[in-house]
């Protein structure tokens, strides 16, 4: 699967990353495989990886949390399409799944996990 993320919201123009190899972890640190450039990202802030055809990403503790679509989350899956926002940037999530994969009803279900009941942390849960 190619996973593209494009950085939006650059002075310099838009900034691109091909994730080769899943997973793949976000940050602003040496240790993270794709390095963001912004101040308010943690040095290990969300990791991306592939579950069956499907992206998925995970918070890691992040201090200032991981966003999908606006939502903050602490997992959950990612569509073509799909907005990330880590610290001050924003990333647009672009893949195609390959062709031989199933697209079973499970896979097409936006978030996997139960809803969590702090306030600052809301996510659907499918019906």
């Amino acid at each position: 699967m190619k996973v593209q993320l494009i950085g939006m919201n650059y002075p310099q123009g838009p900034l691109e990353w091909t994730l080769c190899l899943l997973p793949a972890t976000l940050g602003r640190g040496a240790e993270a495989g794709v390095r963001v450039p912004d101040g308010w990202v943690s040095r290990k802030h969300c990791e991306i990886s592939d579950l069956n055809g499907t992206l998925v990403i995970r918070d890691l503790g992040s201090r200032h949390g991981t966003f999908v679509n606006g939502l903050k989350i602490t997992e959950g899956h990612l569509l073509p399409g799909d907005r990330v926002t880590i610290g001050l940037t924003s990333l647009e999530v672009q893949y195609q799944r390959d062709q031989g994969e199933a697209h079973s009803e499970r896979s097409r279900q936006r978030w996997s996990l139960p809803f969590s009941r702090s306030a600052d942390c809301r996510r659907p849960v499918p019906q």
